[in-house]
């Protein structure tokens, strides 16, 4: 049982980023049940061409071959051979798990869901089962339906006995999906504990990176929900709190970079750089103190425009080394997007 990038593979080949991770350590409701959708095993059968190379070579080694392209990123091929090897009357059950894998790497977590809850209905082997269950809870999660991602995490065995990584990547996992269902106390309690057993296992770092993400949000989501839209007593109180908040999400980030997963730290950094944002604008539209003449109450927004712009530049410099990781590994995709956006849409006198 292990998190994303490391349910049964290595993690995909990186580019050496040191330098990149030494500057950022400086730098800082539930959707409805759906109903079970199968996957359709005969809409994805590969080209007759293919099928007849396949047919040739025994369900092993086309096996081998498939797992051996999964691990090199040949997302394509290993799906054309999983598929194939699936649809076999005595197809390894394997080759549906891995098939789900494929899918959730590419993102598409519905179809993965599918292809697991195929796997399901055919009875896996023991062996196998728990972490079908797992990474389909994965998925659930990764969707916000976290109750069911619960129900899924409560079918994996724990009685036995589970390794020390297989407990600290379940806890994890729990953890988050239990915060995400509203069970807020229970979800932090579980989630710190099995993030204090390790700082870093490259074994885990999806896993803890994700953990590490989650604390982080959940601190910036508790700081954005302090309104700066009251009395002068309490603005000052929250705007304290609120401060205090992103301080932590910053300490929180700093293990999620300690991770390198490019993942993590691109969704860490652009949140980050979105709460600096929202604090100035709520700062900004928070009501001046009573009293003031209409001459003062000028002067005293202006104050506030000028002293809140660090927090611009702090928004810049969070989206700007999330870009920097992205180029580093050579990830693209609608995180690095999304970070540009931001970075280019802030002023810049």
């Amino acid at each position: 049982m292990r998190g994303r990038r490391h349910g049964n593979l290595p993690a995909a080949a990186r580019v050496s980023c040191t330098m990149t991770i030494v500057s950022l350590l400086v730098l800082f409701a539930c959707a409805a049940r759906a109903p079970v959708v199968l996957y359709p095993l005969d809409q994805h059968q590969p080209p007759a061409a293919l099928v007849g190379v396949f047919a040739s070579q025994s369900p092993d080694a086309l096996f081998e071959d498939a797992y051996s392209r999964l691990l090199n990123d040949d997302l394509e091929g290993a799906e054309q051979r999983l598929v194939y090897l699936a649809g076999l009357p005595d197809g390894p059950p394997e080759a549906l798990y891995h098939l789900g894998v494929v899918y959730e790497l590419r993102g598409a977590l519905e179809t993965a869901i599918s292809a697991y809850d195929l796997l399901l209905t055919q009875d896996p082997p023991e062996e196998l089962a728990p972490s079908v269950h797992f990474r389909r809870g994965l998925c659930l999660e990764e969707l916000g339906r976290f109750d069911e991602a619960l129900k899924a995490f409560a079918k994996v065995p724990t009685t036995g006995g589970l390794s020390l990584n297989d407990r600290v990547t379940y806890d994890v996992a729990r953890g988050v999906a239990m915060l995400g269902s509203g069970k807020e106390a229970k979800g932090l309690e579980l989630l710190t504990a099995a993030l204090s057993t390790t700082r870093r296992d490259p074994e885990l770092a999806w896993i803890l990176g994700k953990g590490w993400y989650t604390l982080a949000r959940h601190d910036l989501d508790q700081a954005a929900a302090l309104s700066l839209n009251e009395s002068e007593r309490k603005v000052k109180k929250n705007l304290e709190a609120r401060a205090g908040l992103i301080m932590d999400a910053e300490a929180d980030l700093v293990h999620v970079v300690e991770q390198h997963e490019p993942e993590w730290i691109l969704r860490g950094l652009l949140d980050l750089g979105d709460a600096y944002i929202t604090l100035r604008e709520d700062m900004m539209r928070s009501p001046t103190p009573a009293g003031l003449s209409a001459e003062q109450a000028a002067l005293y927004v202006a104050q506030v425009d000028k002293s809140t712009r660090v927090l611009i530049a702090k928004a810049f410099n969070a989206y700007d080394q999330g870009l920097i990781v992205a180029g580093t590994l050579g990830f693209e995709g609608e995180l690095t997007e999304t970070l540009r956006a931001r970075r280019d849409a802030l002023p810049t006198d």
